[in-house]
């Protein structure tokens, strides 16, 4: 059921040197599936701007957590980005289809670049919540090093789950992450993998071209969202 609704800013955390997370109570709960987001409405003079934000945290959480990218000519972005604790909102949701699969895969593989990974944070976390003994892997691109999103938490997931790998990936920096793009890099990990499943997010050309690929490479079972 679609939910407005107030919500007050418990916490804004730093991901990245262009990515915050928000922390933020809700006056009503919102009941939503995991890859799911809300709208949010942002001040900009007299008029209001809506936009869209998917939330990273699990369905189980009472509170929700959204990420948000720092855009240059981006009102709404900097204005979240510089919300304190206790600052307030007004939000709807739940919105969107993309979501995982009922029933689901025997594995999953999530392939993101940037905060495409904010869907499968949520998901992620979803899975082991529910037990989920399948394989998940996740591939995350970004440019540089700094700009992983959620690197140590996805790092630390994968120390205490056997079934999780996690493999960063960057395009413009040499350092001890695979290099490239994560089509590039994926293809030795999927070849064997009972009845996968693929998610993949991001900016329209690395979803196109990601798609294609595992097209080519014979895979059916895909979903797949893009952003601008």
């Amino acid at each position: 059921m679609l939910v407005k609704t107030k919500a007050i800013v418990k916490q804004n955390k730093k991901e990245t040197p262009s990515v915050h997370s928000l922390v933020l109570e809700l006056e009503e709960k919102i009941d939503f599936k995991a890859g799911q987001y809300v709208m949010i409405n942002v001040p900009e003079g007299d008029k209001i701007l809506k936009r869209a934000y998917s939330i990273v945290s699990s369905p189980s959480k009472t509170d929700i957590e959204l990420c948000i990218k720092i855009v240059d000519e981006g009102v709404a972005s900097k204005y979240l980005c510089g919300l304190k604790q206790g600052d307030e909102m007004d939000l709807m949701g739940p919105m969107g289809v993309f979501i995982l699969s009922e029933p689901l895969e025997d594995s999953v593989v999530f392939l993101a670049s940037g905060v495409g990974v904010a869907p499968f944070r949520s998901m992620i976390n979803y899975l082991f919540e529910q037990g989920f003994e399948g394989k998940i892997i996740l591939f995350l691109g970004a440019r540089t090093h700094d700009e992983l999103i959620y690197k140590k938490e996805f790092e630390e997931l994968a120390l205490k789950h056997e079934n999780f790998k996690f493999i960063p990936v960057v395009s413009r920096e040499k350092c001890g992450e695979k290099q490239g793009h994560v089509q590039d890099v994926c293809e030795k990990y999927i070849k064997d993998l009972k009845n996968p499943g693929f998610y993949v997010c991001g900016l329209k050309n690395m979803v196109d071209e990601t798609v294609e690929f595992l097209k080519n490479k014979g895979f059916s079972n895909i979903h797949y969202e893009r952003y601008n």
